[in-house]
């Protein structure tokens, strides 16, 4: 018995080889990193700019509840700041402080950088909160009468606060103002 013999290859009709060559792949990872160093900053601070929006416009609100519970229940609603937080009590009659809440800025890149009693308008020049004389806390309090005061030092007083909020890169920086006769409170950008 003679074994059949394969044809050999004719010239130019090759078998098609499946698969990608080294080049190809090295070009589509070259692609796919450019497009990841591209993108991750980018995310990086939207998340950073939500994070901080989303911890001013907590205080915000937060500001605005205290003021109409403290007004509503007839109790002295306060809320201490400090550097990376703040915190929700209530003053009962007795003088009997009950913690209500305490909000923590959502990470390291979220902080206030100081309470100044002083009203602090938009046209008027801006303090700058790091050259101004602050304490590490304050306390902002809305009284049961519907007064707001304000205390940095030792004593309470019937004036506007501004409060100054920013991120460690310096890329957001927003100052919030409370106004004494009403408690409204305002935000303005920069500072």
């Amino acid at each position: 018995m003679r074994r059949a013999q394969r044809p050999s290859p004719v010239a130019g009709l090759e078998s098609p080889q499946a698969g990608f060559t080294l080049t190809e792949l090295l070009a589509v990872v070259t692609i796919l990193a450019i497009l990841i160093a591209v993108a991750v900053p980018a995310l990086t601070r939207e998340r950073l700019e939500d994070k901080y929006e989303g911890y001013v416009n907590a205080f915000l609100q937060d500001v605005q509840r205290a003021h109409m519970e403290a007004i509503s229940s007839r109790e002295d609603r306060r809320i201490i700041v400090g550097g990376t937080y703040y915190q929700l009590e209530v003053i009962s009659s007795t003088n009997t402080t009950t913690f209500l809440s305490r909000r923590e800025a959502p990470s390291i890149d979220v902080w206030v950088a100081s309470v100044i009693n002083q009203s602090d308008t938009p046209w008027s020049p801006l303090v700058d909160p790091t050259n101004a004389a602050w304490g590490n806390t304050a306390e902002l309090r809305f009284e049961g009468t519907g007064a707001f005061l304000v205390k940095t030092g030792a004593d309470l007083e019937k004036k506007a606060a501004t409060i100054y909020f920013g991120c460690t890169d310096t890329s957001h920086r927003d100052r919030v103002v409370i106004f004494p006769a009403t408690s409204y409170a305002k935000r303005h950008a920069g500072w």
